[in-house]
């Protein structure tokens, strides 16, 4: 009797659960949303003028730009100028082939940003008080280290994070310790 008791109950457990597609229409919520590419102005900077150019990268990108640096990149604000944009450019020259990766499936962003901004609709349409970032702003940093971040302003996309599940750099032995499949 049990056994029969426990089958009605299950049966009509899974019956009773709603199946339909009850998803929120979301798309009259404004989210005004744009995307920057640190990443692209970062990697293309003139290695014969990369000092002054790097300086401006970071004023362009006020809020971001120096917690790149020293947060994302390590460097530690009390060294000299030069010895932070030797360590800056010495990342650009040994991430350029991530770089490359990237700009093969992150070229055009636009379908990401679109996912992400329906994302922020659903957001503020079951927290309407919350206040959503209104940029995207994408960078390239260690395999180890930080990815999507959240600002008071913006959205932070680790593009180095999105690579593919099967991406050989995901296996390196740094990057098991600190992301294990």
């Amino acid at each position: 009797m049990r056994l029969i008791a426990s089958y009605l109950f299950i049966t009509l457990f899974l019956f009773s659960c709603n199946t339909g597609d009850k998803i929120p229409d979301v798309s009259n919520i404004k989210i005004e949303l744009s995307t920057q590419r640190f990443e692209k102005e970062l990697f293309n900077l003139d290695t014969a003028n990369f000092n002054a150019q790097l300086d401006q990268l970071q004023a362009k990108y006020p809020a971001f730009g120096e917690n790149f640096i020293t947060t994302i990149l390590g460097a530690d604000p009390k060294w000299s100028q030069d010895s932070i944009t030797g360590y800056v450019h010495g990342f650009v020259r040994a991430f350029r082939n991530v770089y490359d990766s990237t700009q093969a499936i992150f070229k055009d962003f636009t379908p990401y940003e679109k996912d992400i901004k329906q994302g922020l609709q659903f957001l503020k349409y079951y927290f309407p008080d919350y206040k959503v970032p209104n940029k995207i702003v994408t960078y390239i940093g260690p395999l180890d280290g930080f990815g999507d971040i959240l600002a008071d302003d913006a959205t932070i996309r680790g593009i180095h994070n999105h690579l593919g599940k099967n991406n050989s750099r995901y296996k390196t032995g740094m990057v098991q310790e600190t992301s294990p499949e």
